[in-house]
């Protein structure tokens, strides 16, 4: 299913911004404030994407097997 292939590549995407250069920026002593501007909400992004591939990956996984034609993610 291409939405959820394209979700964990942009879930993988934000996990390096955050977790490789936004803490590489914090550690080499980058001004907070440079930081946050050119970060902005990057994290909070992240943890909602991480949620949102969750609830999304639960809802494929109810598909396989389920024998139904119509498949639903509008809810998720």
């Amino acid at each position: 299913m291409e939405i959820y292939v394209s979700e964990v590549a942009y879930v993988q995407s934000l996990h390096h911004l955050v977790d490789t250069c936004l803490k590489q920026a914090r550690v080499s002593g980058v001004d907070e404030e440079d930081v946050r501007g050119i970060f902005c909400n990057a994290e909070v992004i992240y943890q909602l994407n991480v949620k949102f591939l969750d609830d999304l990956q639960k809802r494929v996984e109810s598909w396989k097997g389920n024998g139904e034609e119509e498949i639903i993610i509008g809810d998720v």
